[in-house]
């Protein structure tokens, strides 16, 4: 992957040249078709994946068995970032939603990142942590949301 393509990611977005320059001798891209499954709640997580093309489901099968979405990705997001910082199972599951082309940085490489370009690691710590408040801050809307709604029946 070249440097161009990295600097239209956010992930990437406060990276400069040279540190795109490294991140592209680590990251990988796949395409998976529609339906496919990443990862399933409970799975070992061991990548991060970012959304070049297509659109991935986060979701959770119900006792019943039945799937329900929590959000639909799309193009320069990024999931499955919590792997990368604990070793807790996957807590959702990620489904290809349309046809996808993804770039993935596994967990090894990531931790290299951090072992040997902290500068790097510093911004992209950033950048993910801002992402998780993002998406806990929608989630307590959301929990509260369903409270209401619960009082009223």
């Amino acid at each position: 992957m070249n440097i161009s393509q990295l600097k239209k990611l956010s992930l990437f977005q406060d990276l400069t040249d040279e540190e795109l320059s490294i991140v592209s001798k680590i990251v990988v891209t796949e395409k998976f078709p529609k339906d496919h499954v990443l990862f399933r709640k409970g799975d070992t997580g061991e990548k991060l994946f970012v959304i070049l093309d297509g659109a991935v489901r986060i979701s959770l099968t119900l006792k019943d068995s039945k799937e329900e979405a929590l959000a639909i990705l799309e193009t320069s997001e990024h999931f499955g970032e919590m792997a990368l910082i604990d070793d807790i199972p996957r807590s959702t599951d990620a489904i290809i939603h349309e046809d996808a082309e993804l770039l993935i940085i596994s967990k090894d490489d990531f931790k290299s990142i951090l072992l040997f370009h902290k500068d790097i690691a510093y911004k992209l710590f950033w950048v993910l942590l801002r992402t998780i408040s993002r998406r806990l801050r929608n989630s307590i809307d959301q929990t509260e949301a369903l409270i209401h709604i619960s009082m009223i029946f």
